[in-house]
């Protein structure tokens, strides 16, 4: 089944002190940012915010709350896939169905993008391949670092070359689909970001997160800190840091996820009746 939506059934949740609509997932006849939540500890939380303040009716599917993926995209204006539990290979029902979700977005150029498992499905669906970070599990902050490709991509203008990120994932893509190019790395992920054609991006680090989010993860993601080998304290102190702590991690993913909306998801393309075009 497709869910749908409506704003009068929504129901706020209160984010970096602003109010946030949540769009429940029932009726309503005009086109939506559709985002896919796999874990309720990974919510696209600013993204979202970002996305709805910028006019983007958005419309979330919750899998683990037995949302089903759609079957028909003929109502989605753009498609945003989060992070969470699983790998990108495995048979698990809503993965295959968000692959093929992925595949007919991506052939009609419409807008797509994946955050770490999110990323990993887009790849993978795509023709790409994901496995284990040889390096072991990465969490916490630290520093992407752009390609050639990434310092020229319009979704990274005004980044540094080099900046402060969040990582959580233990599995990461280790060969692209045909055609897509490697945005930035770090030196245990080979593919931090990757960019297929003008609509489909993936970004393995995390630009969503609050501050409340990624304190919540210090008691929620314990055992992936502890296989990271990073303790509480040396956690707090990357986020305290004067430089590349919380503060220059807000700052980037900020400028990042109001290009996602302004150029990867533009909503006046909706307006002007062309959304399958990009219009920056």
């Amino acid at each position: 089944m497709v869910h749908k939506c409506t704003q009068d059934r929504g129901q706020f949740l209160n984010l970096s002190k602003k109010s946030l609509l949540i769009v429940s997932a029932v009726e309503c006849s005009s086109m939506a940012t559709y985002i896919i939540e796999p874990s309720s500890s990974g919510p696209a939380e600013r993204l979202a915010e970002v996305l709805q303040d910028l006019g983007h009716r958005l419309v979330f599917i919750r899998p683990n709350e037995g949302d089903a993926i759609p079957a028909d995209a003929s109502d989605i204006d753009a498609l945003v896939i989060m992070g969470g539990a699983g790998s990108a290979g495995s048979d698990e029902g809503w993965i295959a169905s968000a692959k093929e979700l992925v595949r007919t977005l991506d052939a009609a150029a419409m807008p797509v993008l994946g955050i770490c498992l999110g990323a990993q499905i887009v790849a993978h669906a795509l023709g790409g391949e994901v496995g284990s970070v040889e390096a072991g599990y990465q969490f916490g902050l630290a520093d992407i670092a752009l390609t050639p490709a990434g310092r020229d991509d319009p979704l990274f203008a005004g980044l540094g070359w080099t900046h402060v990120q969040m990582h959580h994932h233990g599995e990461a893509i280790t060969t692209l689909p045909d055609g897509a190019k490697s945005l930035a790395k770090s030196g245990d992920t080979a593919v931090q970001a990757f960019a297929k054609g003008l609509r489909t991006y993936g970004f393995q680090f995390h630009p969503e997160c609050t501050r409340q989010r990624l304190t919540s993860w210090c008691s929620t993601e314990a055992s992936f800190m502890d296989q990271a080998g990073l303790t509480l304290d040396a956690f707090e102190r990357q986020l305290a840091q004067a430089n590349g702590g919380f503060a220059d991690y807000e700052r980037n993913s900020s400028r990042l996820l109001e290009r996602v909306a302004l150029l990867l998801m533009p909503v006046d393309r909706r307006f002007a009746g062309t959304s399958g075009d990009l219009r920056h």
